[in-house]
């Protein structure tokens, strides 16, 4: 459980008002899409918003999006290894099933499962002959389902040595530690691009790492999984720009010369500082590593500072790169280290959020800034939404952090 608000803290009415406007945004909704990112999201939110706020509108709300949930499945189809990734295909509805399982008490089914684990596994393979390794759209993604949710320890198993396999084949000597390039930008720039973003870069493979070594059982795989955890450690300790109030850019190019005056990087939960830092100080408790540990709390301390629109690029209240997502992150530091300059942050942009929502959530709807079309959009799910605000309310609300996973940020 996390950190939550005292019932007589001055901010709790204000989430709980919030909550309850979110959710009545979302209870009309109809997902129809196949990622959790959007519309799959939806369903998460209500099934924990049931859970813990239970009403008799939030019982009807959650009985019609299970029905879609339902009927959305059985009419879905294979039809492109590619699709096959975390947060699209079979897989998101897989996410909500065991949310539902746990939330809606939905019944199980164990044929369901399996065909599951035979997707993920197939899907894994996919993505790693063709190197990606993106959290949300590669093969690190689908290694974080299976650890979490595939039974078969042999599937498991089998999976875990695919991707270390890949891992090693593929890995780079950088900057004294070592890294892998980003599938996207060798294909956009015809070059190697290491994405330092938890979202879709080597912190993402360095978390999922941190769960093989937890899974792991013998003391010799231990061993070779805490090697890889420390060359990936090194590189991200090396390539942070040491005297700026931004430690990592958003992509790291070898044989490019990086000038730190020109440094821009938003501060978020799918690139920036602050997610990153979370993941590395995981690292250091979990290798038992304080040097580690030390590094990401002074990265941590120095985002606390950057609060100008400026500074962090916050358009929006969402969880990818808004104040909610940092509202939430800060919280997590806060779990972590009984920082109060942490506490401070997380309710700092607890008050932006509600200034983010007021306007838009008053009039019915909640929307995301578009950067691309350059305007505001109405925007009901996950990464970018109502439903992910939401969720990161109850949270605050309630303690229940179990969501935390959908984003790589849960304990190890």
């Amino acid at each position: 459980m996390s950190y939550k608000i005292h019932s007589k803290n001055p901010l709790y009415q204000p989430s709980k008002q919030l909550l309850e406007q979110l959710f009545h945004i979302t209870s009309t909704a109809k997902p129809s899409g196949d990622t959790i990112l959007f519309d799959l999201g939806i369903i998460v939110f209500t099934a924990m918003y049931h859970h813990h706020f239970g009403n008799e509108q939030s019982k009807i709300a959650l009985e019609d999006q299970v029905e879609t949930f339902e009927e959305a499945l059985n009419n879905y189809a294979v039809d492109n290894p590619a699709k096959q990734t975390l947060v699209s295909g079979y897989l998101s509805f897989g996410l909500v099933y065991h949310f539902l399982k746990k939330y809606a008490k939905m019944e199980a089914s164990p044929y369901f499962e399996e065909n599951l684990d035979d997707i993920a596994f197939a899907a894994l393979e996919f993505q790693l002959d063709i190197g990606n390794l993106d959290f949300l759209y590669g093969a690190t993604g689908i290694l974080h389902y299976m650890l979490r949710y595939t039974k078969d320890k042999n599937i498991v198993n089998k999976a875990i040595s695919l991707y270390l396999t890949h891992l090693q084949k593929t890995k780079l000597h950088l900057k004294g530690g070592i890294a892998w390039e980003d599938y996207y930008f060798r294909h956009r720039e015809d070059k190697i691009g290491i994405n330092l973003g938890l979202a879709h870069g080597v912190p993402g493979i360095l978390k999922v790492l941190l769960s093989i070594y937890a899974y792991a059982e013998h003391a010799q795989q231990k061993d070779g999984i805490k090697k890889i955890i420390q060359g990936v450690v090194s590189f991200l300790k090396n390539v942070v720009f040491k005297q700026h109030e931004i430690a990592y850019s958003y992509f790291y190019i070898p044989d490019v010369e990086q000038d730190s005056s020109t440094v821009d990087t938003r501060l978020g939960w799918c690139y920036g500082d602050l997610s990153n830092a979370l993941i590395l100080y995981q690292a250091g408790k979990i290798i038992e590593d304080d040097a580690m540990i030390q590094f990401a709390n002074e990265i941590l301390q120095k985002t606390c500072k950057r609060k100008l629109q400026s500074s962090t690029k916050i358009r929006d209240a969402g969880l990818c790169h808004g104040t909610v997502g940092l509202q939430h992150m800060y919280q997590i530091a806060y779990n972590y280290t009984q920082t109060t300059d942490f506490l401070d942050a997380s309710q700092h942009w607890l008050q932006e959020t509600f200034e983010q929502c007021s306007s838009f959530v008053n009039e019915g709807a909640y929307k995301k800034f578009n950067p691309i079309e350059k305007k505001y959009e109405v925007d009901n799910g996950f990464l970018e939404g109502a439903a992910g605000i939401g969720l990161s309310l109850i949270t605050l609300l309630t303690g229940d952090n179990s969501w935390n996973e959908l984003l790589l940020l849960n304990d190890v």
